[in-house]
């Protein structure tokens, strides 16, 4: 395959023809047999002599030399033409490459902030799992406290309500009158468990004592303690 004409050569080709006489070119036979010119102006432009002798082969170069006149320029204003468009359409697919790209890149960053936003979510919801388990321990302590405190101040009401009855002569446990005979038997069955253990500190005894009032104290107080 020839190499592609350049643009210097091209423009050679199209000067030579600018500058040869103009077509078509066609037989003079008043000047001679083998004479040639451009016949219609207003008068006649001679090219000259074009003889290539006789027969099939002549006769082929001579219709070739004559056609070239107009041959030549159509060719290179088709040339001219062809590479015009040739130039649009790299120009096009440059633009339509960069739009790709374009859109690459695009879809490069959303398909970044689709995973930044999937381990977004992700840390979200192990964050949002935590304050839940916080939440709910947080909540289990509070209900500690709440029952830790109620047992205190029925302890401190209790101990109270002892001193009292002992100050003023009078029994200690008032509200085990509001027990039914069921109840009384769990007390003293309760309390007998808790004084038992012989191993037992006597600070745990106590304790495990003043769990079993504070126990059946609120008992009387839901079945109504007498005032």
């Amino acid at each position: 395959m020839s190499a592609p004409l350049s643009p210097e050569r091209l423009a050679e080709i199209a000067a030579r023809a600018e500058a040869a006489t103009e077509g078509p070119w066609e037989p003079c036979p008043g000047i001679s047999r083998t004479f040639y010119g451009y016949l219609q102006g207003e008068y006649l432009r001679g090219v000259g002599d074009i003889n290539f002798g006789v027969g099939e082969q002549a006769n082929a170069d001579l219709a070739f030399v004559l056609a070239a006149r107009e041959d030549v320029p159509a060719l290179v204003a088709e040339l001219d033409e062809m590479r015009a468009v040739l130039a649009q359409s790299e120009q096009e697919l440059t633009g339509a490459r960069l739009a790709l790209w374009e859109e690459e890149q695009d879809t490069r960053r959303l398909r970044v902030a689709l995973r930044s936003a999937r381990r977004g979510r992700a840390a979200a919801r192990t964050r949002l799992a935590e304050l839940e388990a916080e939440r709910h321990s947080t909540n289990e302590a509070l209900d500690d406290a709440v029952t830790a405190l109620r047992d205190a101040a029925a302890e401190r009401q209790f101990a109270v309500e002892a001193g009292h009855a002992v100050a003023s002569g009078g029994p200690v446990l008032p509200w085990l009158t509001a027990l039914d005979p069921g109840d009384i038997q769990d007390l003293a069955s309760d309390l007998d468990e808790a004084t038992i253990g012989w191993r037992r500190e006597p600070e745990q005894v106590l304790a495990r004592v003043e769990q079993v009032l504070v126990q059946f104290r609120a008992r009387a107080a839901g079945a109504g303690e007498p005032a």
